[in-house]
């Protein structure tokens, strides 16, 4: 990784993924390939002239290169965001693969749910290649943080929280509209003052799950700072 400044976090996965032992650098590369590898699926499917199949080859095959410490090497956190530097390896890749497959798939991905979401979506006229990234990859990093928040409140016994959460946030209703909120605590069996303090706890815990991500990705407060305004706006 480039040399940085002084306010460079050597706590982010990044750093794990370059300067790491062997166990912390594979968990570091987990977690950078659970936050980026859909939306680098759904980019060269919609960029490069390729069949599902030929999209999971080449991404798996890429996907290895992640396990080496001199890909992260390469990094220069100073240039651009780590997805950005990931989206532009990914196609000097392409641009020098021939079609070989992986002999095994070294992560757990499952290609045919993103296929399918990508047959399903509605892409805008006009929509570039990068846009499209960009947006795919906001889009991935909150279903990662909903499904940590959904695996800890289950662990916590509180999946009737996250079923508030789910119904009130995630399912194009507006979560601050009383009658709404009122309705779901009913049909959930939940006093609507305590679903009220219930929603707002769970609330703050998925946020605090979107910044531990995105800290995780970045690697100066103004970085973090910046993405943070990128992720949330008009959320």
């Amino acid at each position: 990784m480039a040399q940085g400044s002084r306010e460079e976090n050597h706590t982010t996965a990044i750093y794990a993924a370059h300067q790491g032992n062997e166990v912390e650098r594979r968990q570091a590369v987990e977690h950078i390939i659970a936050t980026h590898w859909k939306p680098l699926y759904k980019y060269i499917r919609f960029r490069q002239n390729l069949s599902a199949d030929e999209a999971q080859m080449l991404l798996a095959k890429y996907l290895e290169e992640f396990l080496k410490p001199a890909f992260f090497g390469r990094f220069d956190s100073h240039a651009a965001p780590l997805r950005n530097y990931l989206r532009k390896e990914l196609d000097r890749f392409a641009g020098h693969w021939k079609g070989e497959a992986s002999f095994h798939q070294s992560f757990p991905i499952d290609y045919a749910s993103a296929e399918r979401e990508y047959q399903s979506e509605v892409r805008f006229p006009g929509l570039s290649a990068d846009e499209y990234f960009e947006n795919e990859w906001v889009r991935n990093l909150f279903t990662v943080a909903v499904e940590e928040l959904h695996a800890s409140l289950a662990a916590e016994g509180k999946s009737d929280h996250f079923a508030l959460f789910l119904q009130s946030d995630l399912q194009d209703k507006t979560g601050a509209d009383r009658a709404i909120l009122d309705e779901i605590a009913k049909r959930l069996g939940i006093p609507i003052n305590d679903a009220m303090n219930t929603l707002a706890l769970t609330r703050l815990k998925f946020h605090h799950i979107m910044i531990d991500i995105v800290r995780s990705l970045t690697t100066t407060d103004a970085e973090f700072q910046q993405e943070m305004r990128k992720i949330f706006k008009g959320s």
